[in-house]
């Protein structure tokens, strides 16, 4: 949030090597990557019937090509591919000529120093994945290659790498070269006051939820007028809880007073495929949950709530410890239509946070939680709609990170599924009022 917003895209353009959507990793380097063959950069509902048909014989789904994997041998040369293997490729656009192109900036026309520095993982908008050894891609070069798509992120550009052209746009949108490399913090004012976050901006909330974020959330709340904060402790922190925390969370709602709005995010989160299973994982995610709800009930406190593949005992630990009439904000929502559907009719003042999953497939498993989200936003009534971001986390395609000034399209976006002759304008109304009803600002 705010000035923090050059330190967000780091966070959001992170963890490049599981090689899936807008997010480039090369160990040390800055890349620039152009793909030879722009099939890649396609979506998997942008795939002709018999390029999707090639990519399942090939080991591809919709999932596992919008999360970028490989599972085509490396350092394997086109023609020591099995015949099987090249014909399909063929049928994606590929062949010789572009198999094994892959080069960093400046390694040289055959691109020793990328295939020495090691393994590059590729994907851009949510496309296939690729190695430095898969020729799914070719670094920024000269002459006739300069038509290529240009995949650029401000994770792995620093700002003595942006053309001048990329700079003054970065400096009308607020950044200069300490925000944009995350080594510094803007001034608050001048970012709210930003294009970046749109003529129509009224507010934000920012929350802390471990060690290092209240105290950020806390000075930002203290920093602005238009900047809120909720505290809790995550879910997936919940081993971090102990009395120390909590005296630590308390005093920062203690210090920031009136614009302290809820406590949050807590809750549930099974989701993580290693410690989701664990039992003991489990079990202090709900003792620190249900102390947190004790807590916030007994300090008339309005919740925020991470849910996520817990269904059931989150409605055991709601329906034992909330009142059905608390205000409730259940976080970037994504959970079953189910848990959804008793939420709306046991909890009349939960309301239920959309953000720009709506606008693309979750990263976490594309294709499935898109249709569920957007199933969820169809089903839930305009006044229980809140606007989100996530930030910077939930970016909007292409960019590194997002921010409060993606609200509108998000509110277009479900204007859109919802069939609202209104608009965008129609939801934004109802938004706004519903975060008067839930956070009183």
């Amino acid at each position: 949030g705010g000035g923090g917003g050059g330190g967000g895209g780091g966070q959001a353009g992170g963890q490049g090597g599981e090689g899936k959507g807008d997010r480039v990793w090369h160990k040390g380097s800055q890349v620039e990557v152009r793909f030879a063959n722009d099939v890649w950069s396609l979506a998997w509902a942008e795939l002709g019937t018999g390029q999707r048909a090639a990519a399942a014989s090939l080991g591809w789904d919709a999932v596992e090509w919008a999360r970028g994997r490989w599972p085509l041998p490396r350092h394997t040369a086109w023609s020591a591919l099995p015949a099987p293997t090249r014909r399909h490729l063929e049928a994606l656009g590929e062949g010789a000529a572009t198999w094994g192109r892959w080069s960093a900036p400046g390694a040289g026309d055959g691109g020793e120093a990328a295939e020495a520095e090691g393994a590059a993982e590729v994907g851009v908008n949510g496309g296939g994945g690729a190695s430095s050894s898969g020729s799914k891609a070719t670094a920024a070069g000269s002459g006739s290659e300069r038509d290529l798509p240009v995949l650029r992120l401000g994770r792995r550009i620093q700002w003595d790498g942006l053309t001048a052209a990329e700079r003054r746009a970065a400096s009308a949108l607020g950044f200069g070269e300490g925000t944009w490399n995350c080594s510094g913090v803007g001034d608050v004012e001048q970012a709210l006051s930003s294009p970046l976050f749109g003529a129509g901006f009224e507010a934000c909330i920012t929350q802390g939820v471990d060690w290092k974020s209240v105290e950020k959330a806390e000075k930002l709340a203290l920093a602005h007028r238009k900047v809120y904060a909720s505290f809790g402790c995550h879910p997936k922190g919940a081993w971090t809880y102990g009395d120390e925390m909590e005296a630590r969370l308390l005093a920062a709602m203690q210090a920031c007073g009136p614009k302290a709005v809820a406590w949050g995010e807590i809750g549930l989160d099974y989701s993580s495929p290693q410690l989701g299973r664990l039992g003991e994982h489990r079990r202090r995610q709900r003792e620190v949950f249900a102390i947190q709800l004790r807590l916030a009930v007994n300090r008339g406190y309005r919740l925020v709530l991470h849910l996520r593949a817990a269904d059931r005992d989150v409605l055991r630990l709601l329906r034992r410890w909330v009142p059905r009439d608390w205000l409730l904000h259940l976080h970037s929502m994504r959970s079953s239509t189910v848990l959804h559907e008793v939420l709306l009719k046991e909890f009349p003042n939960a309301f239920f946070g959309f953000s720009g999953l709506l606008c693309m497939g979750d990263p976490d498993s594309e294709a499935a939680t898109a249709y569920i989200m957007q199933a969820l936003c169809r089903r839930c009534p305009l006044n229980r709609v809140l606007l989100e971001t996530d930030a910077p986390y939930l970016p909007l395609k292409p960019a590194a990170f997002s921010h409060p000034g993606i609200v509108p399209i998000i509110a277009a976006r479900i204007a859109e599924i919802k069939g609202l002759n209104g608009g965008a304008a129609e939801v934004l109304v109802a938004a706004r009022e519903n975060t008067r009803r839930m956070y009183g600002i």
